[in-house]
């Protein structure tokens, strides 16, 4: 029994048991509380029981292999559902669309390494983008909504590489962000317009080519600077480079290489 780890992280509030029969009553709810209360963990931090063999191997496997082994595997069955955008889509939609996302970030020049910035509240389109950039070893940088224009702007502009020590006083080196690509939602919910931190992006972060998931009229007012999520799916559709020298690509990529940065809310 321990806590279902991923590299050492835990994923999931969850207790795991190798055998189902290590875990068989007759009042379960009852007992799942009498059980976490025995490992002297309050109930409310443990949310879900799992069974399973604790022999299989992690899986050493980069996302664009995942994306491609699921999609092999489960087809059209629904992977995602975005009810406030009316947007169901299958593990082949997202194999096609964030294959048509890696070819476009390609097209304009990106290479691993390159980080692509996300600002936007829960939509499909993120789930596609962090798919399409992960999938050809671009680091996606999250985000947070709640950032103001200034904060927004200085976590884009963040770049290179910065040395960090470690719990053994070890030195590494690790990405930082300096995103050249962000793509963004104008209204992050009815109430949420954030026009102020792009209008901020376009003005002090030029060199970052914003890409916008929805209102395109402001797309037309600021052509050279940004262009729309449609736009950008329609130059991965037109792009010579076909799926094979696309999976070559992404064969380049190793399951250690940097998948996703995240900003903390940490004091120095």
């Amino acid at each position: 029994m321990g806590w279902l780890q991923w590299n050492g992280c835990v994923l999931s509030s969850a207790i795991y048991c190798q055998h189902p029969a290590d875990f068989v009553v007759p009042n379960l709810a009852a007992s799942i509380n009498d059980f976490k209360m025995a490992l002297n963990v309050s109930p409310s931090k443990i949310t879900s029981l799992v069974f399973g063999p604790t022999t299989e191997p992690l899986w050493n496997i980069t996302l664009g292999a995942l994306i491609e082994k699921q999609a092999a595997i489960y087809g059209e069955r629904t992977a995602v559902v975005f009810p406030q955008q009316n947007i169901r889509r299958t593990y082949r939609d997202l194999l096609t669309r964030s294959r048509l996302v890696s070819k476009a970030l390609i097209e304009q020049g990106l290479k691993p390494g390159d980080c692509v910035g996300i600002f936007a509240g829960n939509r499909c389109e993120y789930v596609e983008v962090f798919l399409g950039a992960g999938a050809i070893g671009c680091p996606v940088v999250v985000l947070n909504a709640g950032y103001t224009p200034i904060e927004l702007r200085d976590a884009i502009a963040y770049s290179g590489k910065c040395n960090y020590c470690d719990s053994t006083e070890r030195y590494s080196d690790v990405y930082c962000s300096g995103c050249k690509v962000l793509c963004a939602a104008r209204f992050l919910g009815p109430k949420r317009d954030v026009t102020a931190h792009l209008d901020r992006i376009l003005e002090d972060a030029r060199d970052t080519q914003i890409i916008l998931f929805d209102d395109a009229d402001s797309v037309q007012q600021n052509l050279s600077e940004m262009t729309t999520y449609s736009a950008l799916l329609a130059r991965g559709n037109s792009s010579q480079l076909s799926d094979s020298a696309l999976i070559s690509k992404q064969l380049l990529i190793q399951p250690s290489d940097t998948l996703n940065l995240q900003f903390t809310s940490g004091k120095k």
